[in-house]
């Protein structure tokens, strides 16, 4: 019972029904098996040792087989996920993030044991506090930069702005400079209505029949262009098809966004305009 309530009690709290994550997990990893990118198989063991700094990284991957048979109830369950993640072909870091408490807890244990035994080890004492040393300074850096940032800054305060403007309505996401599937994370605006996209699969015929086909309260009255990319062009181009826009705010991804980009630039480093529709008098001409 408690430990349904401490891991379900979030579910219950922000989506109103348990096992939420459960099923969004099963749901997602169906639905976009190729959505994204294909990743070689092994990613993930890339990925894990390297967020574990090598090489300590190594020796709790080394310790956590160590006594394989006395863990095979953490172990199984562990490869079987990985093996599962590393099989399937759309590979993000933020999936594999869930085993990597159990590969740190008992590589530790199993390390722990081997190093009490090693003879290598005992006879090298100041380079093995020296690769610890190395480390912690590593993550102690890291930590205290990451510690005050957060993945998708310029999204997250985009709809935080739009959450504060007591006459939001709805919003348009403009990304007609690629034909990638945007998300933006509705939590933030108070608002679950789901934004209207305008990227390179979408003409502005549709998005105009969409406008007309709306009455004039419910119509979007915001606008989000995603990066700067001939931001100018495609802003006129929006304006001479649909209506005014008056800039509001403008926000930029944060050094988290900055970081993960230098790693993979698959990922995302963007900026979010906002702007104001600005229609006209006669809102039903539309």
């Amino acid at each position: 019972f408690i430990s349904f309530f401490f891991t379900q009690i979030t579910d219950l709290f922000t989506w109103g029904y348990v096992f939420a994550e459960v099923r969004e997990y099963i749901e997602y990893n169906l639905a976009n098996s190729v959505t994204y990118f294909n990743a070689p198989w092994y990613n993930y063991i890339l990925m894990v040792a390297g967020f574990l700094v090598p090489p300590i990284s190594f020796f709790l991957i080394f310790g956590f087989f160590q006594d394989w048979k006395k863990h095979l109830v953490i172990i199984i369950p562990v490869l079987l996920f990985f093996v599962f993640h590393s099989w399937h072909p759309n590979k993000q870091e933020r999936f594999i993030l869930p085993v990597l408490p159990f590969i740190i807890i008992l590589g530790t244990i199993g390390w722990q044991r081997f190093l009490d035994n090693s003879e290598f080890w005992k006879k090298r004492q100041g380079l093995y506090k020296s690769l610890w040393v190395f480390f912690w300074t590593v993550n102690l850096a890291l930590g205290i930069i990451f510690t005050f940032s957060y993945h998708k800054k310029a999204r997250i305060q985009s709809m935080e702005f739009l959450g504060q403007q007591p006459d939001y309505v709805n919003v348009i996401v403009e990304s007609t400079h690629t034909d990638k599937a945007i998300l933006l994370p509705r939590f933030y605006s108070k608002s679950w209505k789901s934004e209207v996209v305008l990227d390179q699969a979408v003409s502005y015929e549709t998005i105009s029949e969409f406008m007309k086909s709306r009455h004039p309260d419910s119509r979007p009255n915001y606008l989000i262009a995603l990066e700067n990319k001939n931001i100018a062009e495609r802003i006129a181009k929006f304006e001479s098809n649909i209506c005014e826009l008056e800039r509001v705010a403008y926000f930029e991804p944060g050094i988290y966004d900055s970081f993960i980009h230098w790693l993979n630039p698959v990922n995302r480093n963007e900026t979010c305009t906002v702007y104001k529709l600005k229609y006209p008098s006669n809102a039903k001409s539309l």
